[in-house]
């Protein structure tokens, strides 16, 4: 059973974002894990959208506005997305 990230359709909205960010796939095979990162590298949130859904909402509200990465992965499969945070 092998599931690649590269195949997979991955939407990132509303960029600039303020309150929140939805991550939006086509349909999660297996769960997938959401993590937004810091210019350092840190990870500052963690989300997941679950194995046959195809959405997860990370509320932004508390993160200081910049520059920040959304990483979507699933076991060794990776995709990596720029996001600002304005508010």
């Amino acid at each position: 059973n092998y599931f690649s990230l590269e195949n997979s359709k991955i939407t990132i909205f509303p960029n600039p974002a303020q309150d929140f960010i939805t991550v939006q796939t086509d349909f999660a095979e297996l769960d997938l894990k959401i993590e937004l990162i810091n210019e350092l590298g840190q990870i500052v949130k963690t989300s997941k959208i679950l194995q046959g859904t195809t959405m997860s909402i990370v509320e932004v509200d508390t993160i200081y506005n910049g520059t920040y990465f959304i990483r979507v992965s699933s076991g060794k499969s990776a995709k990596t997305f720029k996001i600002i945070i304005a508010k």
